[in-house]
């Protein structure tokens, strides 16, 4: 008889759903330490990102919660995740102390590099990080009306 081992066996549905996970595509990109820095810190666009460890067994359950925050904000932020095994000195440098961590980059302005450390995001619920994010966004879009505002008042008292 054949059998495929998954997740060291673990049982539950949990492990189950991540093994299941690893032959679906992903909308959850693979960083490194030269995209992170050149893609993710200079993107105008948000990133959020998981920084995990192979051999942990909460990262191993976290990523298909992941995945489905990858598919229910598909083309408002993007994903991506680092294997801090393999980038030890980008998370020593974000501040990664625990695994799973989920970091939040709002985006550069004018591709000026933002802050290495990001907004750490502290509960690993799906709705929890879904709603975050959206927030975030929803909070980002006001500001710049409100910028923009600014500036068209500022415009027309020079005339």
């Amino acid at each position: 008889m054949f059998y495929t081992l998954y997740n060291n066996g673990w049982r539950d549905v949990n492990s189950l759903r991540s093994w299941a996970f690893q032959y679906l595509p992903s909308k959850v990109t693979e960083v490194d330490g030269k995209n992170f820095s050149a893609n993710i810190l200079r993107d105008s666009k948000p990133w959020l990102i998981d920084f995990y460890a192979p051999w942990c067994g909460h990262c191993h359950q976290f990523s298909p919660i992941f995945e489905g925050v990858a598919r229910r904000l598909d083309g408002k932020v993007n994903l991506g995740k680092i294997n801090c095994d393999n980038h030890r000195q980008i998370c020593e440098r974000v501040s990664i102390h625990a695994y799973p961590t989920i970091k939040y980059y709002k985006g550069s302005n004018d591709s000026k590099r933002q802050e290495f450390l990001g907004d750490e995001i502290g509960n690993l619920d799906e709705d929890f990080i879904v709603n975050y994010i959206n927030d975030q966004l929803q909070q980002q879009q006001q500001q710049q009306q409100q910028q923009q505002q600014a500036s068209n008042v500022h415009h027309t008292t020079e005339l």
